[in-house]
């Protein structure tokens, strides 16, 4: 947009990290703004002050939160306060309409329309017209009748906000067509111009862990790879089986544990379970269970975590040997105290994974591409006691690097991979986690590459 003549651009995100960041990537476009806001309490922008609002992420993220339809309600509302009467909120999302449109509808704030464009560009002919808005119904059946059960398309809504008068609706804010009179840098994207020739938009930057298509653009690992990563990372999980009926209570409830896990090299988990736990005698009789595994050192809804669908059987015995040396290879200790008295398990049948890399980062992962991917080396290789080294170098550097626009009382590395670090950073009682990407040419693998790397960083930051 800055490229293309606009010149007024706002960009808010609640992370002031991703604030700081994005002020130094672009330091050399002096007319885009950053400010560290809550999109829920926009105070500090007047009522009617912007011509449009262009969201990629940030109700996605709300939504995948705690109290999510309160907070949207907030957001939504605040978002159609500072809008210009006519002005345009435009919200790309992987949300179809029987998601969002009840959403978007239901505050009775604008008029909506829905766009959608192909995910990937796989044809130069696509099956249906991109660029004209697709009739909407109460129940989104109309949208399904043009595109399918399960189209793959990122939907766009253009949510207009009335003249003063409730009973004049806009028509304007059609993606895809432009006026004679309208220059062509304003076709379909985020703004509209105003009498004095000035052209504003509020831009919300991806948070670190962002929705799944910032994956790239912040130095994360693709879902599926950063699926292995966690399972290599994490030594304990809650597994969830099927209560049965020889407990002669609650069957067919589901039943949670917690347990400690290896993997194969497939990513295959692998449990070293009592025959006199409850979970065990349950998967004896129903060997259906997911396994919700979550990164080392929680600190909230904010952390990566995944569900595992599976079928788990007791190994045989010619495995058994073989699977006690997958777990001391993890467990070290744990696992040698408890040879002899507890019996190894594996999940033979992984039939779905459900990712979230933290806040509006969600992808159902395919599990042959999950099985295929290998985990990165310095995820397999960085325990704990990587994280201890890393942490008793970076942790106070971190900290003092993260502090440029609010004061942090700690940052803990709680994992690393072959492209950054996620840090659990406490602000009083409360905590976030940030992402930090290594900025070297290659993949970081090992233990001395990445603290190379995080030297760097904290080099380049106190210049």
């Amino acid at each position: 947009m800055a490229d293309d003549g606009y010149q007024d651009i706002i960009n808010i995100d609640i992370s002031s990290v991703v604030i700081e960041q994005m002020m130094k990537k672009y330091r050399d476009k002096p007319h885009l703004k950053y400010m560290k806001m809550d999109v829920r309490n926009m105070a500090e922008f007047e009522s009617g002050s912007f011509d449009a609002v262009i969201d990629k992420g940030t109700l996605d993220s709300i939504m995948c939160g705690q109290n999510s339809q309160e907070n949207a309600s907030q957001m939504l509302e605040e978002v159609n306060r500072i809008l210009k009467a006519k002005g345009a909120y435009i919200l790309i999302t992987y949300g179809d309409p029987s998601y969002r449109l009840r959403l978007l509808k239901d505050l009775q704030l604008w008029t909506v329309k829905l766009h959608v464009i192909d995910r990937w560009e796989r044809s130069r002919e696509p099956s249906w017209e991109l660029t004209k808005p697709l009739p909407l119904d109460g129940d989104s059946t109309s949208v399904v009748s043009i595109l399918g059960p399960k189209p793959d398309v990122h939907y766009i809504y253009v949510c207009i906000k009335p003249k003063s008068d409730p009973t004049l609706s806009s028509q304007n804010g059609v993606l895809g067509s432009t006026k004679a009179d309208t220059p062509h840098t304003t076709l379909s994207t985020h703004t509209t111009t105003d009498s004095s020739g000035s052209r504003a938009g509020l831009f919300r930057t991806p948070i670190s862990g962002g929705v799944q298509s910032a994956t790239f653009a912040h130095g994360l690992p693709p879902p599926a790879l950063a699926v292995r990563n966690l399972m290599e990372q994490a030594r304990f999980a809650h597994l969830c089986t099927v209560m049965s009926g020889m407990h002669h209570r609650r069957t067919g409830y589901p039943f949670g544990s917690l347990v400690d896990f290896s993997n194969d090299s497939m990513g295959h988990p692998i449990f070293s379970l009592s025959p006199l736990a409850i979970h065990t005698r349950n998967l004896l009789s129903d060997p259906r269970c997911t396994l919700v595994v979550q990164v080392p050192g929680w600190s909230g809804l904010s952390n990566a975590r995944v569900t595992i669908f599976g079928d788990v059987y007791p190994l045989p015995e010619d495995q058994q040997e073989w699977a006690h040396k997958q777990y001391v290879a993890k467990h070290q200790q744990w696992a040698s105290q408890q040879w002899g008295n507890f019996y190894y398990y594996r999940m033979q049948n992984i039939s779905d994974i459900y990712f979230i890399g933290g806040f509006g980062t969600v992808a159902w992962v395919d599990v042959k591409e999950y099985e295929a991917i290998q985990p990165d080396k310095i995820a397999v290789d960085g325990g704990e006691q990587s994280l201890k080294e890393l942490n008793a170098i970076f942790s106070k550097p971190l900290r003092e690097f993260l502090s440029s626009e609010g004061e942090v009382d700690d940052a803990a590395l709680i994992s690393v991979d072959s492209k950054g670090i996620d840090i659990r950073v406490r602000q009083g009682a409360q905590f976030n986690i940030q992402r930090l990407a290594f900025d070297v040419p290659h993949k970081v693998e090992t233990l001395e590459e990445a603290k190379r790397a995080l030297h760097k960083i904290i080099k380049t930051a106190s210049k």
